[in-house]
């Protein structure tokens, strides 16, 4: 019984450090959106917008394991379609390999921004 709460802890534990390496912003230097993900006790939430085209979609994960996601967007400003297979390479390098309206592989970087302390009074 105790090997099974232990392996049961661990997998739990992997499962959040995998979330914590993909929360961040990302973006491409072959592509005009960028990409916020986060995570809450519901799991993955990804949003992009662009500045240039004023867009938003968010995107509803269908499937995460410890170094890949699938997720299904649909951008109802030029009514595409697409999932995307994301595969993380390493910690600041994100592989989506898009199905749909459009077939295309895009690598994501991890945008390092500085942290900034909070002044809450």
């Amino acid at each position: 019984m105790k090997n099974k709460i232990f392996i049961l802890m661990m997998l739990i534990s992997f499962y959040a450090s995998s979330q914590e390496k993909l929360e961040g912003l990302w973006a491409s230097t072959d592509d005009i959106w960028f990409k916020a993900i986060s995570y809450n006790d519901y799991g993955l939430k990804l949003n992009n917008w662009s500045f240039l085209t004023k867009s938003h979609t968010e995107e509803k994960l269908l499937k995460f394991d410890k170094t890949s996601f699938n997720t299904h967007a649909k951008n109802l400003d030029n009514n595409w379609i697409v999932k995307v297979n994301y595969t993380l390479l390493n910690d600041s390098v994100l592989k989506a390999n898009f199905t749909g309206s459009t077939t295309n592989t895009i690598y994501l970087y991890k945008i390092n921004l500085p942290k900034l302390p909070l002044n809450v009074e």
